[in-house]
């Protein structure tokens, strides 16, 4: 259920973006850094059905059956 609410969430980022370039074309505007980040971690928690380790947690995302994930997105 979660998965499809960020999906929808990313299109509409992504939908946003494309309006910002067509009123602004000299500039760029990326998904990237934190936000980015943060995204791959809601999306990937919501698919995997994975548990979040809390903010700041060393090299690691999320818990899954006692195994630590570290979630990277691009």
């Amino acid at each position: 259920m979660h998965e499809n609410i960020v999906a929808a969430h990313v299109r509409s980022l992504y939908k946003i973006i494309h309006k910002l370039h067509q009123q602004f074309p000299d500039r760029k505007f990326i998904l990237d850094g934190l936000l980015l980040g943060s995204l791959g971690e809601v999306y990937a928690e919501a698919t995997y059905g994975l548990k979040p380790l809390p903010p700041g947690t060393k090299a690691h995302d999320a818990t899954k059956g006692g195994r630590r994930i570290q979630i990277k997105t691009t």
